[in-house]
């Protein structure tokens, strides 16, 4: 998620004086930055100052969940690009990976989406990486005690408590290497087998453990709620008409 909203604000570079989103500690995981430039870099040659990198984004986020056997879902164009990018900005506005429940929903209900759209979003990490630094806390000393024993192993055997794996990537869900779009995500909460405790946190209350039921169920469900979902927050934010600009380059301001 963009901070300022789908302006396309994390493909901007940091400056000298200014570290960026794409340099906070939440978006150090992000890849695929070299696409999206590619991408633009091709429509400038064909159709020069028409496509924003934000609809370029929203696109390539779309049919990339789609490659990978996820849903579809529509994507208005005509989003022009935001030029502010602040690693303080990402920090204190994502969703940091310890959040409780309350804060999820508090957190999401600050760009317009409510308690249903945070939890089947959430079903994003069905697919993607994390670092180790990130999982070790809930792995050592001493496990999680909500942890399922067999998954404390596997992410030990993955995660060893060294410097050196600090900054390895492993999958936010193993159950196919993190290349597949299903709802093994919400299984995995409901077996107590998940990286972060904020997808933990999805089952600490009745409301929220009765919607990963209910996806976890249905994966036809999940994907319509997700395409749904993902169009609401496809609007948040939008810069269009003067606001904004069409950026030549996706990294530069």
């Amino acid at each position: 998620m963009n901070v300022q909203g789908c302006d396309a604000s994390v493909l901007l570079a940091s400056t000298r004086g200014s570290k960026a989103e794409k340099d906070a500690g939440p978006n150090l995981s992000l890849q695929g930055f070299g696409i999206i430039e590619q991408a633009k870099a091709a429509l400038e040659k064909t159709c020069p100052g028409v496509f924003s990198c934000s609809d370029i984004l929203a696109l390539a986020a779309r049919d990339a969940i789609s490659f990978i056997g996820g849903p579809k879902w529509k994507v208005p164009l005509g989003r022009r690009d935001g030029s502010v990018s602040l690693a303080s900005e990402a920090i204190s506005n994502l969703p940091g990976d310890g959040f409780t429940y309350k804060q999820l929903i508090s957190n999401f209900a600050k760009k317009g989406l409510n308690e249903a759209d945070m939890v089947v979003l959430s079903g994003a990490h069905t697919i993607g990486l994390t670092h180790c630094f990130k999982v070790t806390p809930r792995l050592y000393p001493s496990a999680d005690p909500t942890l399922n024993k067999t998954f404390v192993a596997a992410e030990r055997k993955l995660c060893p408590n060294t410097r050196s794996a600090t900054s390895k990537f492993i999958p936010i869900d193993g159950t196919n290497g993190g290349h597949t779009f299903d709802v093994n995500y919400f299984k995995n909460i409901l077996s107590h087998q998940t990286v972060f405790k904020s997808d933990a946190a999805l089952i600490s209350t009745s409301s929220g453990r009765r919607k990963v039921l209910s996806l976890a169920k249905s994966q036809p469900m999940f994907f319509s709620a997700f395409g749904a979902a993902m169009e609401k927050m496809g609007r948040v934010g939008v810069l269009t008409g003067t606001k904004g600009k069409i950026r030549t380059k996706c990294s530069v301001r």
